[in-house]
């Protein structure tokens, strides 16, 4: 009877090393989600950049385009030419301006899509983190057998 016990520790102390590694590999998975996370503040980080450097690229054109109408004034011709030119420019500036917010929205995409992939990475430990702690039952309950051998080949053996 004992030996079966003996055998049943072997296997639950097997179950927590193996628990163990799951615990490692949980660690491991976690880390990554980080780093992804890691990547997509950096990745936001980006998109505020461009955002801002779009929008004072448009508001210099546009500041351009509104000081060409008052040279305009001086002279007729050239001041019409010259308020043309400055619609021109404040149109050009709105265009850098939406294409900065456009690239912005593009650039927050993939942030989001990162954190969503940390969130799936950071689920993968939370499994195995309940994985190896049903894991670490098993020796519990081996050496509860071996206990409950050993008294019962004492309570078995016949005394002289």
């Amino acid at each position: 009877m004992a030996f079966v016990e003996v055998k049943n520790l072997i296997y639950g102390i097997k179950s927590a090393i193996n628990g163990i590694k799951h615990d490692i590999a949980a660690i491991y998975v976690l880390k990554n989600g980080i780093n992804d996370l890691n990547n997509a503040i950096n990745g936001l980080s980006s998109s505020i950049n461009g955002i801002n450097k779009n929008a004072i690229n448009g508001i210099k054109n546009a500041i351009d385009g509104l000081n060409n109408p008052i040279y305009g004034i001086q002279n007729p011709i050239n001041g019409l030419k010259n308020h043309i030119y400055g619609i021109n420019s404040a149109i050009n500036g709105l265009k850098n301006f939406i294409y900065g917010i456009n690239n912005a929205i593009n650039g927050l995409n993939n942030p989001i899509y990162g954190i969503k992939n940390a969130m799936n990475r950071i689920k993968n430990p939370i499994y195995g983190g309940t994985n190896a702690i049903n894991g670490h039952k098993n020796p519990i309950y081996g050496i509860n057998n071996a206990i409950n051998g050993i008294r019962n080949s004492i309570d078995g053996m016949e005394m002289p």
